[in-house]
């Protein structure tokens, strides 16, 4: 009861931080009346833990995700969290001895989830997280566990819904990022293959789950051409208020740039960054006195999340984690320290609560448009 208050508060919490992270938030082709059976949500793994986080904010059960068990040795204080969050360690070989006896526990965990139904698994079927905008081939853990599920109970409606996540920056902050919920693939079709062949029924469900999951985000070939096509498409890609709608679009780019053919993209973006730069500018003269307290009130906090991250990314595939929970947990810190610094000069605690509880309002304003 006490764990499921905490979950209930910080997830409420987390929520708030990343419609404050991230600039525009899209949710397309989430459908309500899939929350019935056993579910398992296969999503692409482009921007480490903010993945996760992300599902979690773009439904309303509470999923239970797999996450390298690497993650859990870091500290007690990381596995709490993480158990908090309804996280489970897989493990890998090089993780040390009774790796696969671990697994089996946990995978028997997230069955027996399964079999009541209330926890979706989320499951990163690609096993790795990498920037790269392209699906690179899946692992058969999830399907191992969905038909291993449905051993122990054959009529259990089992289902993948494939999941794209789609991030116009991995990294930045106030950025967009578009969910993608795909079609359910009911298990029971492949099961009858399964039992009489466990590799044909593992082979056939992910040659049926991959593509499905490409139609869902930017799918670059992860070939040779990958970095030129990439670079071409950054140029090119089109960015409007309507994130599905450019997801399409750009998927059609990618082809036609695979194809070699002509697109004057790249010159209008050009030319919307000088219109947008101009527009950003005026609203500065417009909001002069909002666009200097933010500037202002935020140089502690924004000078010490930069030290931090410098000290902190070993890996940048974490940077955009990082760069979330600084600003989630410690920049509010920040701001208290900073009212309680006013507090001490003017010795005025009604206009240092004031301060306090309207600097992040007026530093939403100034980081959403004026910076």
């Amino acid at each position: 009861m006490l764990k499921r208050m905490f979950y209930v508060t910080l997830r409420a919490y987390v929520k708030l931080a990343m419609r404050i992270f991230y600039k525009r938030w899209q949710i397309v082709h989430y459908n309500k009346a899939e929350e019935t059976g056993s579910i398992l949500f296969s999503a692409n793994h482009q921007n480490a833990f903010m993945d996760p986080l992300v599902i979690l904010q773009s439904q309303p059960k509470i999923p239970v995700f797999l996450t390298q068990a690497a993650v859990f040795k870091s500290s007690s204080l990381a596995r709490w969290f993480f158990d908090l969050l309804y996280m489970l360690p897989i493990y890998r070989q090089r993780d040390g001895v009774n790796t696969l006896e671990k697994n089996e526990e946990i995978f028997i965990k997230c069955q027996d989830y399964l079999l009541d139904g209330r926890h979706p698994i989320g499951i990163f079927t690609e096993g790795t997280h990498s920037l790269r905008r392209t699906i690179r081939p899946l692992k058969k853990g999830i399907c191992r566990l969905a038909f291993e599920t449905l051993e122990r109970n054959p009529d259990l409606d089992v289902k993948i819904i494939p999941v794209g996540l789609n991030y116009n920056d991995h990294i930045a902050f106030q950025t967009e990022v578009l969910i993608v919920f795909g079609e359910p693939i009911p298990i029971k079709p492949y099961f009858k293959h399964y039992l009489e062949n466990k590799a044909v029924g593992y082979r056939m469900l992910l040659d049926d789950l991959k593509p499905k999951m490409g139609e869902l985000i930017i799918d670059i070939p992860n070939d040779e051409n990958y970095e030129k096509v990439h670079a071409q498409w950054l140029k090119s890609r089109r960015l409007s208020k309507d994130l599905y709608r450019d997801l399409r679009e750009n998927q059609a780019l990618v082809d036609r740039i695979e194809n070699g053919e002509p697109d004057d993209a790249e010159q209008l973006n050009k030319e919307k960054a000088v219109h947008d730069k101009k527009n950003k500018s005026l609203l500065r003269i417009v909001l002069f006195p909002i666009w200097i307290y933010g500037l202002i009130n935020n140089l502690l906090a924004v000078w010490f999340t930069r030290s931090l991250l410098k000290k902190m990314v070993k890996d940048h595939h974490f940077a955009s984690s990082i760069k979330f929970a600084l600003g989630a947990f410690l920049v509010p810190i920040i701001y208290l320290l900073q009212a309680l610094l006013l507090y001490v000069f003017i010795g005025n605690f009604d206009l240092s609560l004031v301060y306090f509880f309207t600097l992040p309002f007026f530093s939403w304003i100034y980081f959403r448009w004026l910076r």
